[in-house]
């Protein structure tokens, strides 16, 4: 269970980091 959480927590990390480079890249081409 803790590492089934530990990798739900990895996932959510990965997507925001990913959420804030592509918004760095939007903002660079706006």
């Amino acid at each position: 269970m803790f590492v089934e959480q530990k990798n739900t927590l990895f996932i959510y990390e990965m997507i925001f980091w990913g959420f804030l480079i592509i918004s760095e890249k939007n903002s660079e081409s706006a």
